[in-house]
């Protein structure tokens, strides 16, 4: 899905159940983007980079999603540490039953796909989707 298609079907999502997304958080800007960065010592995968800085992230239609934004509640700093073996992952969702969304951190930096711990499960791993906007699409906008 192109970053256009994707764009469009949010909006068409957005315009079709407006009381899905009450609760999403604004759009972060640049100066967020950087400090997340900065403090992480990693560049944000581009899909979640993307619509961070357009559509922002909170409560957003069937999941909640990680901002970048310090002042919010879904601030994606201020989530849980998880950390998987070698490696760690960013946290930028959470099932609220347990389980936790986010991108795994290798040697080159955060993957593509969003994949999916259970701690309760002996961080047990999967993959959720192969991109974030795929997993966007499937749990947030439910197509």
């Amino acid at each position: 899905m192109t970053t256009d298609q994707f764009d469009d079907l949010v909006r068409d999502t957005i315009a079709g159940k407006r009381a899905w997304f009450e609760g999403a958080e604004p759009p972060a800007n640049a100066d967020d983007l950087a400090k997340v960065e900065a403090k992480l010592g990693h560049a944000l995968p581009e899909q979640y980079e993307h619509f961070a800085l357009t559509f922002g992230g909170g409560y957003f239609g069937g999941v909640n999603i990680s901002t970048l934004s310090e002042k919010s509640s879904w601030y994606v700093l201020a989530r849980p540490s998880i950390k998987i073996n070698d490696s760690s992952m960013l946290v930028i969702s959470d099932d609220e039953a347990g389980g936790y969304y986010g991108f795994l951190l290798n040697a080159d930096g955060f993957e593509s796909s969003v994949t999916y711990v259970s701690p309760d499960d002996g961080n047990s791993i999967e993959e959720a989707a192969p991109t974030f906007f795929d997993f966007v699409e499937k749990f947030a906008l439910n197509t």
